[in-house]
């Protein structure tokens, strides 16, 4: 989604990313952003704040201020100065202040910049990652079941770790109040609530598995506020884990069968034994003599299964009395098959640019030769990315361009695969991180 400022009377567009990260320098950066790719989100690594304009047209970025090592006064100033560009862009998306699991750096003071610039109205201290042995608990970070002030990195030459006390780091570099929830607040899932009945807006968390991380992040997100995300690797990654399952069990798979070759006939019916899917047929006399109305007809169907949780299986040529059908009205009508195939192909082109307009499916299955180049028409597009081959001769592709750049499209040739070939590809298409 684009936002549009107006200035002088002259629109600006401005990109809105999906995620911002600020770390302090570059390796951090990259652990972070390796996160978003593993979820589907296209990511790229800046050394200067002014290059983020040039980099939209990324899903995610992440802009290294080189901070760790620099006096405080200068990494406040240096972080308030990244904060203050990218303050247009915070009103969407994700916005994440990455620190050291260890806690190096001038955490707290980078962490003040960014609340007195961006005013988010929640804040999220979780710095815990437990696949490395990084954990919190009582307040207390740790490193392999050690205090971190007791470990090597309290001789860290650049940045010796002083204190394993979360609180008094935070009172010490932000000055603010911040509450402490811990693990059983945590696991019972009683962050909302507290948060609701004491006001408040500054809040570090205790975490020693991924799924406690995992549960923050649920409990938070249910607030719907602005937030400011920090912590290390870990939270990042069940931040986009989580919002990429939300996301994936909110849409569904939409497999368009236009071919009447009796293989995609057998693999369309067999895509539906999972129970993960309805199949929707087309009225071939109505799709011929009354268009417009077997479309309203078809969409409102296909829109109540994605509704309830189904993925939507649209076939023309599954059944045999389609078939007839479509010969016995080319003969009354005096129409050639091929004019009455042609028809049918268009109409299923526009039910398709209807129901990927509304947002509710994450991937789309494609057979037949007609109906997919009439489907990738109607979605305005002048190509497609070649992505990998799911299966012989089954490849995933993504749109090239159009307002549907980068959807995700398995296509096939009507008598291309197995009988579960239509299912394994809606399975795949299932299981994508998909957060667009």
């Amino acid at each position: 989604m684009n936002i549009i400022l107006t200035q002088n009377r002259e629109k600006k567009i401005i990109h809105s990313y999906k995620a911002i990260i600020i770390a302090d320098d570059f390796t951090g950066s990259n652990d972070t952003g390796v996160q978003l790719k593993n979820f589907g989100l296209s990511t790229v690594t800046i050394i200067s704040k002014d290059f983020i304009d040039k980099v939209n047209n990324f899903d995610a970025v992440v802009i290294d201020s080189e901070t760790r090592s620099k006096t405080t006064e200068e990494a406040y100033k240096e972080v308030a100065e990244i904060a203050q560009s990218i303050k247009i862009y915070s009103t969407q998306g994700i916005i994440y202040k990455k620190i050291d699991s260890t806690m190096r750096g001038n955490i707290g003071v980078e962490v003040k910049a960014l609340i007195d610039i961006l005013e988010p109205e929640i804040v999220v201290f979780a710095p815990a990652y437990p696949k490395n042995k990084r954990t919190t608990i009582r307040g207390i970070q740790y490193i392999n079941n050690q205090p971190i002030n007791k470990t090597e990195m309290s001789h860290d030459p650049k940045n010796p770790v002083l204190t394993a006390d979360i609180k008094q780091l935070l009172k010490k570099g932000v000055n603010k109040d911040f509450y402490h929830i811990n693990l059983e607040q945590i696991r019972n899932e009683h962050i909302t609530n507290i948060v609701k009945e004491n006001g408040l807006k500054y809040l570090y968390f205790d975490a020693e598995s991924d799924e406690d991380l995992i549960l923050i992040v649920k409990q938070i997100l249910a607030l719907d506020k602005r937030i400011l995300w920090v912590g290390s690797a870990g939270l990042a990654e069940a931040l986009v884990k989580f919002l990429a399952f939300s996301t994936r069990k909110n849409k569904r798979v939409f497999a368009v069968v236009g071919s009447v070759n009796s293989i995609s006939a057998l693999q369309a019916r067999k895509a539906i034994a999972d129970g993960e899917a309805k199949i929707v047929t087309i009225n071939v006399e109505k799709a011929i003599l009354n268009p417009q109305e077997e479309k309203d007809k078809l969409i409102l169907n296909i829109i109540h299964n994605f509704d309830n949780g189904f993925d939507v299986v649209l076939a023309s040529a599954i059944e045999s009395k389609q078939i007839i059908t479509a010969s016995s009205l080319g003969k009354i009508l005096n129409m050639p098959l091929d004019k009455i195939s042609s028809k049918i192909s268009d109409l299923i082109g526009d039910i398709v640019s209807e129901v990927v307009g509304t947002k509710r499916i994450s991937g789309m299955f494609l057979t037949g030769g007609d109906t997919a180049i009439n489907v990738i028409k109607k979605l305005r597009t002048n190509g497609a990315i070649i992505i990998e081959e799911i299966e012989p001769g089954i490849p995933l592709i993504e749109l090239l361009d159009g307002p549907y750049k980068g959807f995700k499209v398995v296509t096939k040739a009507g008598a291309f695969g197995n009988e579960g070939s239509i299912l394994s590809a809606m399975k795949y298409l299932r299981n994508l991180n998909n957060l667009l």
